[in-house]
């Protein structure tokens, strides 16, 4: 009997000591801080049981998660009343996990990954080496955005310029000017939610609206009701984060952009033009232009959105001189007024048809379509 009992307790220590082995090797991002590994209805049960938010947010930081942000994902958690700030607690959560990528077999550092979109308004505004719209170091070559390169030309010199990337917000606001939608409180409720580049694409996946209502961003459900059978009509605005620009240029200033090698974009299927950008009523945001279109426009993998044929922007007077293909000059007709300006990128043919999903994704001819230089004129 004794025996019995001694090889037992021999059994249960080779057991314990094999799964501490086992941790041991799991890579520290797998041995979550707390041991528990939270979904969707973890999160709902801490929202119902009246935990802070903060609370909440702190244990999906330190917590292994398997949540599900999918379309169908976020309008569950929308029905059960979770908070967006933990919404995006979690959509960043599940980034950041995705982003963590192990090191290759043999121990070597793993490259850094190359984002699909250089602009990096796709998870940043402004591409990494500067902020937005700042000059680049004396002498050195400009930020460009997916190959774009801007240049702000004062005389005989020419001082480069961080490029930006404008993000897309989808609404149901109706107005039809620039101006009336920068103070439409629908865009203004989405823009200060925050947007960032799967906006329009959780946006576009999801049938989430209501009349004066925001539909999505960043993954966040601002608000809604399910659509019946119709097909809607969205407002997508184009924007820059920010009430001003960091960069004062003068009144009589000229650009130089250059957007040649870009992979299938041909240049001379575009021109710069500088706009006037609107201001919105909450003071952080600007707009460049905006285009009404269903949803299915805007979901379109191949080119049937013509965005450009009824876009909505309010254009300075211009003149534009071609150096060679991809490397235009735009200089104004007259001095500007104080104000918020960008230079952009837009179809010589109005009627130029773009993918959907490279225009609210900002990559393909999007890419282009989406890129930016802002300046203020005080």
């Amino acid at each position: 009997m004794l025996k019995r009992a001694e090889q037992v307790l021999s059994l249960l220590a080779i057991t314990l000591l094999f799964a501490l082995v086992c941790y041991a090797q799991q890579p520290a991002s797998a041995q979550s801080t707390t041991g528990e590994v939270l979904t969707n209805a973890d999160v709902i049960s801490m929202v119902k049981s009246g935990l802070p938010e903060a609370v909440i947010i702190g244990s999906i930081k330190t917590s292994e998660n398997n949540f599900d942000i999918s379309a169908k994902g976020l309008i569950a958690l929308q029905k059960a009343s979770v908070p967006q700030k933990v919404m995006q607690a979690m959509i960043d959560a599940v980034a950041s996990k995705k982003n963590a990528s192990p090191p290759p077999a043999g121990g070597a550092p793993a490259a850094p990954a190359q984002s699909a979109v250089s602009p990096g308004v796709s998870a940043a505004v402004v591409p990494a080496g500067g902020a937005a719209g700042a000059a680049a170091p004396s002498g050195g070559a400009p930020t460009a955005v997916g190959g774009i390169k801007f240049m702000l030309l004062t005389g005989n010199t020419k001082q480069p310029l961080t490029a930006e990337k404008l993000q897309v917000a989808a609404t149901q606001a109706k107005a039809s000017t620039l101006q009336a939608l920068a103070l439409d409180n629908a865009l203004n409720q989405v823009l200060q939610a925050g947007v960032h580049d799967a906006a329009t694409r959780v946006a576009a996946q999801t049938k989430l609206g209501a009349p004066s209502t925001g539909v999505t961003q960043a993954g966040n459900v601002v608000g809604g009701l399910l659509f019946k059978k119709s097909k809607p009509t969205f407002t997508y605005a184009w924007a820059l984060p920010g009430a001003t620009s960091s960069s004062s240029v003068p009144a009589a200033a000229s650009f130089q952009v250059t957007y040649a090698g870009i992979p299938g974009v041909n240049p001379d299927d575009y021109e710069p033009h500088i706009v006037k950008l609107a201001p919105t009523k909450e003071q952080g945001w600007r707009l460049a232009g905006a285009a009404k279109a269903t949803e299915e426009l805007a979901q379109s993998t191949t080119p049937t959105w013509p965005v450009y044929s009824a876009f909505i922007e309010d254009t300075v007077s211009a003149q534009t001189k071609k150096t060679a293909p991809g490397d235009v000059t735009v200089t104004r007709d007259s001095p500007l007024a104080a104000g918020e300006y960008a230079v952009v990128l837009r179809p010589v043919a109005r009627s130029k048809k773009f993918a959907g999903t490279d225009l609210t994704n900002g990559q393909g001819e999007g890419l282009i379509f989406n890129s930016a230089l802002s300046f203020s004129v005080k």
